[in-house]
């Protein structure tokens, strides 16, 4: 163990993941307070285990992270390539480049690159971090309950930069 404390201190790596206050496991928080993620896999739990391998899987995410109560949200979803953005009415416009908290909106299912109006039961994470495709987004809300989802754009080619 001081072995491995030792290479995860001088290695030098940043760690680009949610802080340790996001998670609901105290040996989560632990293995990222102490700066050993990708060391150790917080959220990984072993599935099987053979004579010399083992496999592991990760846990669903709200069963991870701590998340705020389910609440109804409102506004507008941009769905692109690689990117989620969800920005809370009165918004009309969303982009990664619009103001405020990035939210990435965990829709299961669900077309590409289109601006939707949406309006749903969801349950946002509870501690500001590093969530969505490479850690790129300030908060994820996971969608319980679709109430409505319309398209008001049609699909755009690329990323947007309203």
């Amino acid at each position: 163990m001081a072995l491995l404390l030792a290479v995860a201190t001088l290695s030098g790596c940043e760690d680009h993941g949610p802080p340790a206050a996001a998670y609901r496991s105290w040996k989560d928080r632990l293995v990222v307070a102490a700066g050993l993620r990708g060391v150790f896999w917080p959220c990984y739990v072993k599935e099987a285990e053979t004579k010399n391998v083992a496999a592991y899987a990760s846990i669903p995410f709200d069963q991870c992270f701590r998340m705020d109560p389910p609440r109804r949200w409102r506004g507008v979803w941009r769905n692109e390539f690689e990117g989620s953005r969800f920005c809370p009415a009165p918004a009309i416009k969303c982009s990664f480049y619009s103001p405020g908290d990035r939210v990435w909106l965990d829709v299961s299912k669900h077309p590409d690159q289109t601006l939707y109006a949406v309006d749903f039961v969801g349950r946002r994470t509870a501690v500001k971090g590093r969530y969505g495709h490479m850690g790129a987004s300030d908060h994820e809300l996971i969608v319980d309950r679709m109430i409505s989802m319309r398209a008001i754009e049609a699909p755009t080619e690329g990323y947007s930069t309203e």
